[in-house]
């Protein structure tokens, strides 16, 4: 009676320690699924990065224009400062300032109120300026 106890406790033993490299060869043997392909990957890569692109150029394009100098310098704020923190920017913040920044560049364009695009300028400017600290 112990002779099969311990041969059925060394088959067990021997059973249980296998398991894991059987499990290995089944998923080693299996194709790789994944959610998305590579091709999908790296579209979408490129496409976060134009945004980032077109999203930073426009807020650079706000930053450097006259008015936004002019505002900077009686403010004692450093153009080049915040023009050096919107190239370090994530997505996310980017995205965030870009709103404002077309708002703001759509009213430098059109010459419409002088009161709005200054006060939008000025929320940029201080907004770059705090993400650079």
């Amino acid at each position: 009676m112990m002779r099969r106890i311990s041969t059925v406790g060394v088959f067990v033993l021997a059973l249980a320690w296998s398991a894991p490299a059987f499990a290995q060869q089944d998923r080693a043997a299996a194709p790789q699924r994944h959610v998305a392909d590579s091709q999908a990957l790296r579209q979408a890569v490129a496409d976060q990065q134009r945004t980032d692109a077109g999203n930073r150029e426009v807020i650079l394009d706000v930053l450097h224009s006259d008015r936004m100098k002019t505002v900077a310098d009686r403010l004692g704020l450093d153009v080049g400062r915040a023009d050096s923190a919107v190239r370090t920017l994530s997505s996310d913040e980017l995205r965030d300032l870009a709103e404002p920044a077309r708002a703001a560049r759509t009213q430098l364009a059109g010459g419409d109120a002088v009161v709005i695009s200054v006060t939008t300028l000025l929320l940029i400017l201080i907004l770059v300026v705090l993400v650079a600290k």
